[in-house]
């Protein structure tokens, strides 16, 4: 896939331009505000249930904002009334006995929380409704969460007897501990915004109506922050809860000496000196 330049991008020309690199741009919707990218899940007609198309198409779309240094945060979203029903069985080709005709071995391009793991910067999601199964794990895939009062989350792959997938069980498991995350997986049982978010499966819940607005304010006020240091905490974070303390305290060393080297943590030390608010530019 080409490389998007890394000067000025400005919509709708450059938009359309990603949407021609990664062949998305009717089930994904990809629009800009200032640093601030918003992806949004376009089949309001089938809740945005995830088509194949769907979730490789996240992948090339994040890959590409990746490599341009103007984009400083992503919003992740549906259009109303749900965030994303989970991935589509109806699109998958069935055999004879109603099961999909054959078995695909999982390749993690395949899938956007990989993607979403690797881009520099946040990644959050805008939960306006319903995410279940696959748009579960999205939400969980995403940096951080806000979730409207209306919304709700439900591994629900077991009502059909079907294992969660798209990483769902491993998200979980780091997200509320094993023995919550089962609960929830074979209990196949909804969860509501207000629980959600007191179970740490989302960061805030909005006022009624209001997430996107309110977690593209969010975005905004981050792309506003160092990003080569929050790029490298970003890192950590994904790497922490597979590294032994040691580990954790060499990699912290590791980064915070890239970071020193950084012209916002000079930018930093001057506003502090200067009893200011820091001006950062990403570098």
């Amino acid at each position: 896939m080409p490389a998007e330049p890394r000067g000025e991008w400005a919509p709708p020309s450059d938009v359309d331009a990603v949407h021609a690199a990664t062949g998305t741009g009717t089930d994904l919707v990809l629009t800009r505000e200032g640093a601030v990218a918003l992806l949004t899940l376009n089949r309001p007609e089938r809740r945005n249930a995830l088509t194949a198309e769907m979730s490789w198409g996240m992948g090339r779309v994040l890959r590409v904002l990746s490599e341009d240094a103007t984009v400083r945060a992503c919003v992740i979203t549906g259009a109303p009334p749900a965030f994303c029903a989970g991935g589509d069985i109806g699109t998958l080709p069935m055999g004879d006995e109603g099961q999909p005709a054959s078995y695909r071995p999982a390749r993690a391009e395949r899938y956007p929380a990989v993607a979403i793991r690797d881009c520099p910067f946040p990644v959050l999601a805008a939960v306006n409704g319903p995410a279940a199964g696959a748009g579960f794990a999205l939400a969980l895939a995403c940096d951080l969460a806000v979730a409207d009062p209306a919304a709700r989350f439900g591994a629900l792959q077991v009502r059909r007897g079907l294992v969660a997938d798209w990483a769902l069980t491993w998200l979980l498991v780091r997200a509320v501990g094993r023995s919550r995350a089962l609960e929830l997986l074979w209990g196949g049982d909804w969860v509501e915004a207000a629980e959600a978010a007191s179970a740490g499966l989302v960061n805030r819940v909005s006022a009624a109506g209001a997430v996107l607005e309110e977690t593209m304010r969010w975005a905004s006020e981050l792309a506003e922050g160092p990003s080569s240091a929050m790029t490298l905490m970003k890192r950590a974070g994904h790497r922490a809860v597979e590294m032994s303390l040691e580990q954790a305290l060499e990699t912290d060393s590791l980064m915070q000496a890239r970071a020193f080297a950084t012209a916002d943590a000079a930018e930093g030390a001057r506003a502090f000196r200067e009893k200011r608010t820091p001006r950062f530019r990403g570098h």
